[in-house]
């Protein structure tokens, strides 16, 4: 029996909606903005919906999607005109805002390399705090429960850059080793080649304990990348 494909969880609507039609699940989040986020779980899976949305037009407006790319620039222009009085009014706004606004940019230089590993501990991240408020840890494919919770706070010290390294990184990137090959095959990555010339990702481990390294000290968002 053939299986259906996953159907995403979010599409961006079609010509063929009329105006007032709205995604089923809206009113849920909305629901959940509003409620106790001292007493309720469904406030941290409302701003977690809310975060993906948020991530699947960041990555439309990246391919080039006019809208979303509006919808940015205006929500940009928009926190940075309001922020004295969201700062005024939310502590967690103004906490976040003074401990990120230092973060460096991205880069169009930025490496391949560490874009991966800062994906994969930052979905690590994520996992660990929904952990803290439900007391389970969600699906993160092929990272086992077992691993998370071995896994100490992401720190500058030896131990923990180690275990995270050795536990998580080095090991998810050898699942993902087509990719990094792809990119050696590109004329990148190239401490990864052996003696023969060859491809060999036991090379790349100083450089990604490096990585990781470089990674924990800087300050981590719960919600996006912004190291």
């Amino acid at each position: 029996m053939t299986k259906k494909p996953l159907k995403p969880r979010y599409e961006f609507p079609d010509h063929s909606l009329q105006r007032g039609d709205i995604p089923r699940d809206i009113n849920s989040i909305m629901c959940g903005l509003q409620a106790d986020e001292k007493s309720s779980v469904s406030s941290l899976i409302a701003i977690r919906d809310v975060n993906e949305i948020i991530d699947a037009v960041i990555e439309a407006a990246l391919k080039g999607h006019g809208r979303c790319g509006s919808l940015l620039g205006e929500l940009h222009a928009f926190l940075y005109k309001r922020q004295i009085e969201l700062a005024e009014a939310n502590s967690g706004f103004c906490l976040a805002f003074e401990t990120f606004k230092s973060a460096r940019p991205a880069t169009r230089k930025h490496s391949d390399l560490r874009r991966l590993i800062q994906k994969i501990i930052s979905d690590v991240q994520r996992a660990q705090n929904w952990f803290f408020y439900t007391g389970e840890f969600p699906q993160l494919g092929s990272v086992a429960a077992e691993v998370l919770q071995k896994l100490p706070p992401l720190g500058s010290s030896e131990d923990a850059v180690s275990a995270w390294t050795d536990l998580l990184v080095y090991p998810s990137l050898r699942q993902r080793e087509h990719e990094l090959r792809a990119l050696f095959d590109m004329g990148k990555l190239q401490k990864a080649r052996d003696e023969n010339g060859k491809f060999q990702i036991s090379r790349l481990k100083p450089l990604i304990r490096q990585t990781v390294a470089r990674i924990a000290t800087l300050p981590h968002g719960v919600y996006f990348d912004l190291a």
